[in-house]
């Protein structure tokens, strides 16, 4: 996915595909937490993981426009520093969620499907996996 992403930001700058690109991870997250079957969980991860494919190239890129040269491998690892403690502590995060609400909810948080109509609370016991597609 990134050789095409990094045609798209070098055609129209980094700001269009990246706010686009969080958008259609936010909704594989959402469609993820909505799941009712493996197929969809499967649909959801693809929409995750195409939205993510554009986070790092648009990184790269405003890197690349707004530092001068020498400072860009730097500015990348320090990007990918922040990057990986988000990975770290964003499982930290969500483990708990998942723990509190379950999985639904949990993932469903994040990509901004809080109201997860469908899944009340109250509907199941807290990390209870009744409703796993897997």
């Amino acid at each position: 996915m990134q050789l095409p992403v990094g045609a798209m930001v070098d055609r129209w700058g980094p700001g269009l595909p990246y706010a686009g690109a969080l958008i259609l991870a936010a909704l594989g997250s959402s469609l993820f937490a909505v799941a009712e079957s493996i197929e969809m969980a499967c649909a959801g991860c693809i929409l995750i993981g195409v939205g993510s494919a554009f986070g790092w190239v648009a990184a790269l890129k405003i890197i690349a426009e707004r530092f001068p040269p020498d400072r860009f491998a730097m500015m990348s690892g320090a990007g990918m520093f922040i990057g990986l403690c988000g990975g770290f502590s964003g499982q930290v995060i969500a483990g708990s969620l998942v723990d509190a609400f379950g999985w639904h909810y949990g993932l469903g948080l994040p990509g901004g499907d809080a109201g997860c109509e469908r899944h009340p609370r109250g509907a199941r016991s807290a990390g209870s996996d009744a409703d796993c597609p897997a």
